[in-house]
């Protein structure tokens, strides 16, 4: 009985597990798609360049999955107004010049010493945090469009404008399909959704027609052979790289597509390189990881004992999982391009810190899971 007891305070370690494993591999992915173009750029002239700065973003999220993963739910409740209201600002500054740092035209980053930070990637645990206690304080109210839709509504909208402004079309595509999701299993009444839908959609046609870029990738999704030489290339060489892994893929480090054909092989088009080298069976290892963490997630949201840890249980998961899916989908051209990293695989330290955080208080949720078999057997 006290084991028991004892057991129940403990987090998820399969979940731990998986995700300090998947993170593993992932910075050995990155070495093994950058090194080549790292030392023979003349920026970097050394092929762990890439590798050296991964690895100790690596640590950084595995000692903040553990540390978080121990943090009584009790505790990360009364810390979330606090971070909701950090991250908007920070998110804010990257877009004052001498403050936020611009690359490519994009001004997502802050500068810390010889690294750079992304806050809006802290907004998918933010986001699911405000809204899980929002709906969890408010359960009984939640019908109520001005105490529970609207603040939800505001804060949504409020990060989903500021990516959107950084230019961050993919992540805030994935913020709006996540607090859906919340937004339905907490019970949201069917016309507040449809509001909050159409509400959305002037961005949507905005940004598909008038945002240069967007169209440019919408356009080379549906016509690939007229823009092969120009914003298709990518996908089109991923679509070799897959194809040319075959069962059991080249060998790992012996693939040909990183070699300058393929764009961003490190970062947002590391999954061809992985079926290139690793083939269907490294790719299907990659996919069971993460159903992996869907099945958890899923245990986690269906047992909870409260409607915070069952609700946060059911963003957590999907933070993770969409945009392993889209990254899957636009790899694999069921999908325009979008920009979204393979999550604990590629090259990213801010995101990767913040897959590792998600997944460790998603771990952590699974104490109030087991408190529900010891109370059972207790009683």
């Amino acid at each position: 009985m006290i084991r028991a007891v004892e057991q129940s305070r403990h987090p998820d370690r399969v979940i731990l597990w998986i995700a300090g494993i998947t993170a593993a591999f992932g910075v050995l992915m990155v070495y093994d798609a950058s090194a080549v173009s790292a030392a023979l750029r003349q920026r970097f002239q050394s092929p762990v360049y890439f590798f050296e700065r991964q690895f100790c973003w690596f640590l950084v999220g595995l000692a903040a999955m553990i540390m978080v993963s121990r943090i009584p739910l009790s505790k990360v409740q009364r810390s979330i107004l606090p971070l909701t209201l950090l991250v908007l600002v920070l998110m804010i500054l990257v877009l004052i010049p001498g403050i936020g740092y611009a690359s490519g035209g994009a001004h997502r980053w802050i500068r810390v010493s010889s690294f750079s930070v992304q806050p809006g990637e802290f907004m998918r645990i933010v986001l699911v945090l405000y809204l899980a206690h929002l709906f969890s304080i408010k359960a009984d109210r939640i019908s109520k469009c001005s105490q529970v839709f609207l603040p939800a509504v505001t804060v949504t909208g409020a990060a989903v404008v500021l990516l959107v402004a950084q230019p961050k079309f993919g992540s805030a595509m994935i913020l709006v399909i996540m607090a859906g999701i919340m937004f339905v299993v907490a019970g949201i009444p069917i016309i507040q959704l449809l509001a909050a839908l159409i509400s959305s959609l002037p961005v949507i046609v905005y940004a598909t027609f008038h945002v240069d870029y967007v169209t440019h990738r919408i356009q080379a999704w549906l016509y690939p052979a007229e823009f092969v030489r120009g914003v298709g290339f990518q996908t089109m060489q991923s679509l070799i790289a897959i194809g040319s892994g075959n069962l059991t893929g080249v060998g790992l480090g012996q693939g040909h597509q990183k070699m300058f054909y393929l764009p961003e092989a490190h970062t947002d088009m590391i999954f061809p390189v992985i079926a290139e080298e690793l083939g269907l069976v490294g790719s299907i290892i990659v996919l069971g990881a993460f159903t992996c963490i869907f099945i958890r997630g899923f245990r986690i949201a269906k047992h909870a004992t409260n409607s915070f840890a069952r609700l946060m249980a059911v963003g957590l998961t999907a933070s993770v999982l969409l945009p392993f899916i889209l990254n899957l989908f636009v790899a694999t051209r069921l999908f325009p391009v979008t920009g979204i990293p393979l999550p604990l695989i590629s090259y990213g330290g801010t995101a990767l810190v913040t897959d590792m955080i998600a997944l460790g208080l998603l771990a952590g949720a699974w104490t109030s899971v087991e408190k529900i078999g010891v109370s059972r057997a207790i009683g």
